[in-house]
């Protein structure tokens, strides 16, 4: 998803689809999805794990999406913090940017739960946020016949996945 969103400083598309070698001993250069981590470690988005897996078939925790998406964007330090997140851990920095940007907040208790597997859901929210996306009411069909009009990300969903005109104003988008 994030190879697809890539584009270089005059927004052409970085992703071309061309094989590549990752070196990742979990990484089938046949597999569908290697073309996408090939392009990810040759942008320097992921490094894998310390015993030379990727993991392709491991959930995605909530850490590691703040870190893919954060190594997209020119950071700065973040001043915010969450109690399960302690200054020595892996992600800290980027949580704490990602915080900061606005991106993430957390759950109610105030935690963040960076090991916790994130969900379609909450990686929708997360990416559109990171992107200046402004989810709001819509006319427009959901394209996903299991997602309810009161589920807590469906206007999250409905803003990722409906192709739209937009004009950035003051209070968000105004589609066209």
């Amino acid at each position: 998803m994030l190879a697809r969103l890539a584009v270089d400083g005059n927004g052409n598309a970085l992703y071309t689809g061309a094989a590549g070698t990752t070196g990742f001993s979990d990484v089938p250069a046949t597999a569908w999805y290697a073309p996408y981590v090939a392009f990810a470690q040759k942008y320097g988005l992921v490094n894998g794990y310390s015993d030379g897996t990727f993991r392709p078939e491991q959930p995605v925790s909530r850490a590691e999406l703040v870190k893919l998406l954060s190594a997209f964007f020119p950071q700065t330090s973040g001043a915010v913090t969450f109690p399960d997140v302690p200054a020595d851990h892996w992600a800290a920095d980027v949580i704490s940017f990602a915080a900061g940007q606005g991106w993430v907040s957390g759950y109610p208790d105030g935690t963040f739960q960076p090991a916790r597997s994130i969900s379609r859901a909450e990686a929708v929210k997360l990416v559109n946020q990171a992107l200046g996306r402004q989810a709001g009411e819509r006319e427009a069909a959901m394209p996903f016949s299991d997602v309810p009009a009161g589920h807590w990300a469906y206007w999250e969903i409905l803003e990722a996945s409906v192709t739209h005109e937009y004009e950035k104003t003051t209070s968000g988008e105004d589609w066209k």
